[in-house]
């Protein structure tokens, strides 16, 4: 009902469901979350993409969902919301990834959030390695949007290479490689 409520009002996209696996009990938003078992929570999120949309939108009852907060924000440093989450790549991977994996596979669902917290030093929104080695050179062909002010807010240097585009990494390579 609610989807369909959503596209009356013309609204094709909601910022649900959080797909957060809660690992800190001091974390503000585990209330958001299913906890932190990654299996049951990637089913319940499953069946929760499904309802609001097939990526069709034959019916005209049906959003977009977006999954959220895309990756590992359920872990931050001293539980504080958006604080840097210092875990291994597996550990990422098989607790923090799998939901969203599982949701986009299974579910269906075509839009993810980028999370505030930074992984490894770089903001989940501006790593290439996580937005484009990991959501899309995985299969994962969907499309992808920062919270809220992450961008305008964000600290990053624009200089840093994790954020470059790769026709401007190729061009600064080339250029290095001219000799003088």
């Amino acid at each position: 009902m609610t989807a369909e409520e959503t596209r009356v009002r013309g609204a094709h996209q909601a910022l649900t469901p959080v797909v957060d696996v809660a690992r800190d009990a001091r974390w503000g938003r585990v209330e958001e979350t299913y906890g932190e078992d990654r299996f049951s929570h990637a089913a319940r999120h499953r069946r929760r993409a499904r309802f609001q949309g097939d990526a069709t939108f034959k019916d005209k009852k049906r959003v977009i969902a977006t999954l959220k907060h895309f990756a590992a924000h359920g872990q931050p440093e001293s539980g504080q919301n958006c604080a840097p989450v210092n875990v291994s790549e597996r550990v990422l991977r098989e607790t923090f990834l799998h939901p969203f994996k599982d949701v986009i596979e299974k579910g269906g669902a075509i839009s993810v959030m980028a999370s505030y917290n930074e992984i490894d030093g770089v903001p989940s929104h501006a790593s290439e390695w996580l937005l484009r080695d990991v959501l899309r050179r995985n299969g994962v062909q969907r499309f992808c949007g920062s919270d809220y002010y992450a961008i305008g807010s964000s600290t990053i240097a624009p200089t840093r290479t994790d954020i470059l585009s790769p026709r401007t990494k190729r061009k600064r390579a080339r250029s290095r490689s001219k000799p003088a």
